[in-house]
Parts: structure tokens; C-alpha cells; sequence
């Protein structure tokens, strides 16, 4: 059957939604994950999909819980957006609904419409700036009825710039530079010049060598405490931070780029006090191997193929 491109472009193409989030009673842990609606408002949620792009904002305030009659209060929220997450699963409905009662007969049923996971909670942007941002009257306290609300993409991009600008770079410079192996048992390159080359041109021109919009250079050789140094280190639209690890050409069975790349995600994490699942793993070459790349796929390394010049 042919492929219709135009019903093929409009399901690839993301949704961008907005959601509401209460803050956590006072006895709970804050979770910046999930998109939630109340029973009766499920049909808001009919159009998501994996993929979709979600904005939270929390509240500065929400109905206390009443629990064993008595009742626990919420803690103070923080009143403008504080995460930018990917819907990963979509639930038709939640196996496993929350009751809540807020007193007096008053009660709602909460059911899980998404997972999702996080791709930035490290920045904020106040309700204010959010509302002139989103196009909303000044006054709104984004309290709308269900909760979610779709975004025109423009307006998406334009909080998640905002976001993006407002994450706080805890960076602490490099320790030193090393001077890495020049082979390893694995095969695969080492410092030969097709792999200076490589990584310099990945440094110059990230968005158009590897095909990202909004990638940009960070540090070219970036030096850990441990010896280790990261080929280079990228930044994307979203603030999150990318490890990237350059191979000339990996082999079937050669393990080293995949390792490092791994390993250096979760090393900048530590550096950076990031969540480990807000940093990124690039693996570079000109070539890679199939059993590579799907295992780079199962440990969620993203792998570039860049061909030679």
C-alpha cells in the first residue's frame, strides 16, 4: 500500500500540552511526572499520544486531603512551570484510579492519563511571565476545568526557551586535561586525525552534522576528576546537557564508544547535580555496526552516522 506522507507528517508531528499539577500534601515526596485528570474530564486527554511534548505547572495551592478524618495540608507550591516532560505511555484508562476526599462529601477520581518522563526540571518561569507567554490574561491562575489544556507550538517553543534560560548551569570548570589511549582492545579508533577531525567538526556545526535543531557546543574535550575526558559536550533546546562520545568507525562487538558514552552521561550528571535522565549520550562515528546500534538503543545512547567528507 502507498504511503500517504501527508497522514504520515501528521503523525509524527508531537502535541504540545499544558497541565496543571497541585502541590504534594506535606507528607509526600514533589514528583514532576505524569499527566493526571479527574474522572469526568478524561476526554480532555483523547488526543495525546506518545511522543506528545507536556508543560507543568504547579499551583501555589490545592485542596487539602481529608485522611482518617484529619487533614493533611498541602505544601506551599511554587506557582509557575516547573518541568518540561515526554509523554512515553498513553493509559485508555488507569487500572488503578486515586480517591481522594477533600471533606464535607467532597471527593474526586483521579486517573493517570500519561506516563511521561522528564526531559528538564531544573529550570522555572514564574505564572506571570508563563501567562504572557501562553497568551493568557495576567490574572489567570491557570486553574483551568480538567486541568490540561493544548498549546499552539510557537507558544510551547517560546516557554521552553524560557525554561531553557532559566535552568541553572552548575558547571565546575575541568581539572585537567589527559591525554587518552590511542587504541583499545575492542578496535575502533583512538586520537588518529579521521578522529580529531570528527570531533572538531561535531564541536563546529552540531545542529547540521548530526540533524538537531538547537544543538549547540558546550566544551570541546571536557576533563573529570577521574581522568576521564569526554570527546565533547553539547546543549540542546531543552537545557539538557549531551555527553558525546567520537569513534571513527565501531565494529561488530566493539563495546568501547557505547561504554564511554554511558559512563560520561552519568559522570556530567554528578557534575552538573542533574537528574541522570536529563543528560544525554551521544555516540559519533562514520560507521557503526548493527549489533552496536541496537544495544546503544536498549541502554538509550543515541548513535550519529556522519559520513566522510
Amino acid at each position: 500500500m502507498p504511503l500517504d506522507m501527508a497522514s504520515f507528517e501528521e503523525e509524527r508531528v508531537p502535541n504540545y500540552w499544558l497541565t496543571t499539577h497541585w502541590p504534594p500534601c506535606v507528607d509526600e515526596p514533589l514528583k514532576i511526572e505524569g499527566v493526571f485528570l479527574k474522572e469526568q474530564f478524561l476526554a480532555k486527554g483523547a488526543r495525546m499520544r506518545v511522543g506528545d511534548l507536556v508543560i507543568i505547572h504547579q499551583n501555589l495551592s490545592g485542596d487539602p486531603e481529608e485522611r482518617d478524618d484529619k487533614k493533611v495540608y498541602r505544601a506551599r507550591g511554587r506557582d509557575g512551570i516547573i518541568g518540561i516532560v515526554e509523554v512515553i505511555e498513553v493509559l485508555d484508562r488507569d487500572p488503578h484510579p486515586n480517591r481522594e476526599s477533600y471533606g464535607k462529601n467532597k471527593s474526586a477520581v483521579w486517573h493517570r492519563r500519561a506516563h511521561t518522563k522528564a526531559i528538564n526540571t531544573s529550570g522555572f518561569v514564574p505564572r506571570l511571565q508563563a501567562n504572557e507567554l501562553l497568551g493568557y490574561e495576567p490574572g489567570n491562575r491557570m486553574r483551568f476545568a480538567g486541568g490540561l489544556v493544548d498549546v499552539e507550538r510557537p507558544r510551547f517553543e517560546a516557554v521552553v526557551a524560557a525554561f531553557a534560560g532559566s535552568t541553572l548551569d552548575i558547571r565546575p570548570p575541568q581539572t585537567r586535561k589527559t591525554t587518552r589511549v590511542t587504541d583499545h582492545p575492542w578496535g575502533g579508533g583512538g586520537e588518529g586525525p579521521e578522529h580529531e577531525a570528527l570531533k572538531k567538526a561535531v564541536c563546529a556545526r552540531p545542529a547540521s552534522l548530526l540533524g538537531e535543531a538547537g544543538l549547540k557546543s558546550i566544551d570541546l574535550e571536557y576533563s573529570f576528576p577521574t581522568g576521564d575526558t569526554a570527546d565533547v559536550i553539547l546543549r540542546d533546546r531543552f537545557a539538557r546537557y549531551v555527553a558525546v562520545e567520537v569513534e571513527v568507525d565501531v565494529r561488530p562487538g566493539d563495546l568501547c564508544g557505547l561504554l564511554q558514552a554511558v559512563k560520561y552521561r552519568h559522570m556530567y550528571a554528578v557534575m552538573c547535580k542533574r537528574p541522570p535522565e536529563e543528560i544525554r549520550a551521544f555516540l559519533v562515528a562514520h560507521t557503526i555496526a548493527k549489533d552496536i546500534k541496537e544495544l546503544c538503543a536498549e541502554y538509550g545512547v543515541e548513535v550519529f552516522e556522519v559520513p566522510w567528507q
